[in-house]
């Protein structure tokens, strides 16, 4: 049994698709970690995923109960 795991290179294109659709389906916005989850992709690629989603689509940030920021 192979346990590894498959290296992925960065595809910003696809990520960006992934996070659109998960974001458009969540009216109260998602923090990393929710999209890390509904996406799977690792934390990294979200982050740099969602720093270029920033500039195609405007957004805002605000904290949750947990001091989370939330992408809006």
């Amino acid at each position: 049994m192979d346990n590894t795991i498959d290296r992925k290179n960065y595809d910003e294109k696809a990520f960006k698709r992934l996070l659109v659709t998960f974001l458009k389906q969540q009216p109260n916005g998602a923090t990393q970690n929710e999209m890390v989850i509904a996406t799977g992709l690792s934390k990294d690629w979200v982050e740099l995923a969602v720093r270029a989603l920033l500039n195609d689509f405007p957004a805002r940030l605000e904290p949750n109960a947990q001091q989370e920021l939330i992408y809006i």
